[in-house]
């Protein structure tokens, strides 16, 4: 059986709870409780969060990667090809290997030709004009933009010559 303490003046007899309830019966309050739960859901909140920009991120690098695959590619494409004088048409990309995870909606090409001092579209040199011949050297841009709903684009430069 238990011992029974004396009261002093100013303590009150226990209530049924505390009788009933043994010394060592600790537990956590209810709002203990919650504010453990509150903790644990903005946890777990963070790591799905990062979850997610994770995947996002390498989505987004993905598809960069493949366009700048298709550029260099098409760069490849083009100088592999005749020279042509004062090209006011783009170059053949016929052989392109296009990657099929990725939607394409624009490949193109920005064609210039060298002047003597810089590089100006075809229209714009008189030797195109008259006898289509220019001085042997053309600055080609391709660009490339993606239709996905993380569109990516990329541009790459390659100065064709005439051998």
């Amino acid at each position: 059986m238990r011992s029974r303490r004396n009261l002093g003046p100013c303590e009150s007899p226990p209530s049924a709870w505390e009788a009933r309830r043994a010394p060592d019966d600790e537990g956590f309050t209810l709002i203990e409780l919650l504010i453990a739960m509150v903790v644990m859901g903005l946890a777990i909140t963070a790591v799905i969060g990062g979850i997610i920009t994770l995947v996002s991120v390498s989505g987004i690098h993905r598809t960069q990667a493949n366009v700048t695959g298709v550029l260099e590619s098409a760069a490849e494409v083009i100088k592999s090809d005749a020279y042509t004088n004062c090209a006011s048409a783009n170059y053949s990309l016929v052989g392109l290997a296009l990657p099929t995870d990725v939607p394409m909606v624009n490949i193109t090409q920005t064609i210039t030709v060298w002047n003597g001092s810089s590089f100006v579209p075809p229209s714009q040199l008189p030797q195109c004009q008259s006898s289509s011949v220019d001085l042997g050297l053309q600055e080609i841009v391709i660009s490339v933009k993606t239709s996905d709903h993380q569109p990516a684009t990329g541009k790459f430069t390659i100065v064709k010559g005439n051998p």
